[in-house]
């Protein structure tokens, strides 16, 4: 009896075993999560449009603000993103050559998948501009036609970008709204201008209008539903009504964004859902009147109209918030922490009234007028609304940090040392000069300056500047510059550091390293970035792809070649080489033996050679110009006879194959020795010979 059940269960462990293994995923059939959909996010910011088109400020930080947003709160994982800054045409087209095989394994996985494409930057009636070249928008919409996803949204931020929906008859219309069953399929656009309209920037909000409002709106202020969910539709009513209304009295006129869609089935799409945010203020349906919400900083992350009779949420970061509402004539501020997980729900009792005092000018009536409304709206957003205390002096032997965190100096004298929670104007003397927040203008110092925010402006220093977040303007120092994200403008030190992307030049007597992409010159002994767009002058220059040229010693690139070659000439019988090209240009350092010139068997020579490259189908032709040193007597160290010598060198090859070439060319050798025989003066010999050579060429 005991081995019956034994065996039966042991038949009933078969059984399960069996059947689990049975249902386990196959290769290439989808998990048991294809029921969920998945989200994939493009996003691009482009400041250069090219020489005729002015430099935009604030596009690639809104990239990187919507990208921020999308992982955070929109449901795009790190691995599904992809994020190009300052892209070129052919990188653009790279980028989304590469999307089509992973969207198709994703494909695979998900029932359903959705794809998010923004844009921020220079555009025309017709295409894209992205540093002067010209991306279509026929090619754009080919592009995304060709992605394996159910549901496309374009995002684009441009000028003129409604041109781009007037490709399938989309026009400008007011918003609308859906029921949210959330099983669209199709594509929509959503542009911030029409087709004759700028896209406009403000300084007040560092950020473009449109997406400025569109980030608020997919924050919670676009949830008219107060699901917790926004959706397309919503985001993109609050993002039209909030940009017409903010320019229409700008001096480039009102601007009005375009919609169109394509979609089948009932619905929306849910873009943002505030609840996974790691805290939510809560603002009380008592609170009304222009609420902005500004981070430790002094960074807006939300502005928007608060009406009565509703609960607000705003899906935020844990930390440090100022939170101002204006309503009537009156400003009222309010000092948060929001915590990991916390929902805070903000009353009216928890603000304490700014009182602004009026100023007329002497002679005249006091009478409101647009520029004086919009100075009073923007120092109040600035300053008084996020609690600061402006004291336009300050001098102190001391690094008072206590004291200062809530202050902004217009001139400081840091004998010693300062800080600032703001510094605008300039900071002068010896000592560290600290600023906890953003600065604008110019610190000079003995031994070093600290922004911990934003910098716009001149450092200079004996010792270091650091700068935390972007860097608009030049850096000067003995010592070390560092910035750890963009830095647009001149670093001048003995080393160059930024973590992120160099817009401008780094000239160093050390060495300059950009974590990012150069879009510039690098100057210095040794020179290191991701990619370069530019040029670099060093000993040693390393980047990722050089869609510039590299000059140096050595130059590595990985769309570069380390090439081993090997010639004999009329001049030197033996000579081999490694020769570093970079696109257009090389170097080669090679060591040579056994002078014909002289017929002395044991002679050694090296020489540096810089030279050009130019292919043409299987054909190349090169020419480069070389210094070395000839060595008669290498190893009894004599001296009798050594020259120096120059040479220019012309050259064809043929590729045989693609790692192995041969070529043969003709040139110049100018040669020269000094001899001193019996207490005679020195004699200088030169000897010009005509070089013929041949070779070979192995290229990796």
């Amino acid at each position: 009896m005991k081995n019956t059940k034994s065996a039966r269960w042991w038949l009933i462990l078969f059984a399960l075993l069996t059947a689990v293994s049975s249902v386990q995923a196959q290769p290439g059939d989808a998990p048991a999560s294809a029921e969920i959909g998945c989200r994939f996010a493009v996003v691009i910011g482009a400041n250069n449009g090219g020489k005729e088109r002015a430099e935009l400020r604030y596009a690639v930080s809104d990239a990187q603000k919507v990208m921020d947003l999308l992982q955070k709160i929109g449901g795009v994982l790190p691995a599904d993103s992809v994020l190009m800054i300052e892209p070129t045409r052919r990188s653009f087209l790279n980028g989304f050559a590469r999307l089509q095989p992973k969207l198709k394994i994703l494909k695979n996985r998900y029932k359903k998948l959705e794809l998010i494409f923004y844009y921020s930057g220079h555009s025309d009636e017709e295409a894209l501009l992205l540093r002067g070249e010209k991306i279509y928008y026929k090619e754009i919409r080919a592009l995304l036609a060709q992605l394996p996803a159910d549901v496309r949204i374009t995002i684009l931020d441009s000028c003129s970008s409604g041109a781009f929906t007037r490709l399938k008859g989309g026009t400008s219309r007011p918003p609308f709204l859906e029921d949210s069953a959330y099983n669209m399929r199709g594509f929509a656009i959503m542009t911030s201008s029409s087709v004759d309209e700028a896209s406009q920037e403000s300084d007040r909000l560092k950020s473009s209008f449109f997406t400025h409002y569109l980030v608020t709106g997919l924050r919670g202020a676009a949830d008219l539903t107060q699901d917790g969910r926004i959706t397309l539709s919503e985001a993109y009513q609050y993002a039209y009504t909030e940009t017409l209304a903010k320019t229409e009295r700008t001096l480039s006129g009102p601007q009005h964004p375009n919609y169109d869609i394509q979609m089948t089935g009932t619905g929306d799409v849910i873009m943002t859902d505030i609840h996974n945010s790691s805290a939510v203020l809560v603002l009380d349906k008592t609170i009304q009147g222009r609420i902005s919400v500004r981070d430790r900083t002094g960074q807006l992350m939300a502005e928007l109209r608060k009406l009565p009779g509703r609960e607000l949420r705003i899906g935020l970061e844990n930390g440090d918030f100022s939170i101002t509402n204006e309503t009537g004539s009156r400003t009222y501020a309010a000092q948060i922490q929001l915590d990991f997980g916390q929902q805070l729900v903000l009353a009216p009792e928890q603000f304490k009234i700014i009182h602004r005092e009026p100023t007329v000018t002497r002679g005249r009536a006091p009478e409101p007028d647009a520029e004086h409304e919009a100075f009073a709206e923007d120092v109040n957003a600035k300053f008084s609304g996020s609690g600061y205390t402006v004291i336009p002096w300050h001098f102190s032997p001391l690094i008072r940090r206590a004291e200062n965190m809530r202050t902004i100096h217009y001139y400081v004298f840091n004998a010693l040392g300062s800080y600032s929670a703001k510094l605008d104007g300039f900071s002068v003397g010896t000592g560290p000069g600290i600023v906890g927040e953003n600065a604008r203008g110019m610190q000079v110092s003995f031994v070093g300056n600290h922004v911990y925010g934003p910098m716009e402006g001149i450092q200079i220093s004996n010792f270091f500047n650091q700068v935390d977040q972007r860097f608009d303007g030049i850096q000067l120092t003995t010592g070390i510059n560092q910035v750890f994200e963009d830095a647009v403008g001149v670093q001048l030190g003995g080393f160059n550091f930024t973590s992120h992307n160099v817009t401008g030049v780094q000239l160093s007597y050390a060495g300059n390293y950009a974590g990012g992409d150069v879009l510039g010159t690098q100057l210095g002994p040794v020179n290191i970035s991701r990619n370069c767009n530019g040029f670099q002058f060093g000993l040693v220059n390393l980047t990722g792809e050089q869609k510039g040229e590299s000059i140096g010693l050595i130059n590595l690139a990985k769309n570069g070649s380390i090439d081993w070659t090997t010639w004999s000439d009329n001049y030197l019988l033996y000579n081999t080489g490694v020769r570093f090209r970079v696109n257009h240009l090389y170097s080669l350092l090679a060591v040579s033996s056994e002078s014909l010139s002289s017929g002395t068997d044991n002679a050694l020579a090296w020489s540096v050679r810089f030279g050009a490259h130019v292919p043409v189908h299987s054909f190349y032709f090169e020419s480069d110009l070389g210094i070395g040193a000839l060595i008669h007597s290498p190893f009894t160290h004599s001296g009798v006879g050594d020259e120096t010598f120059t040479q220019w060198r012309a050259l064809a090859g043929l590729r045989l194959a693609s790692f192995f070439s041969i070529f043969v060319g003709h040139g110049v050798n100018l040669a020269f020795n000094i001899s001193e025989e019996n207490d005679e003066p020195r004699l200088w010999h030169f000897n010009v010979l005509p070089l013929i050579f041949g070779g070979v060429q192995f290229n990796f």
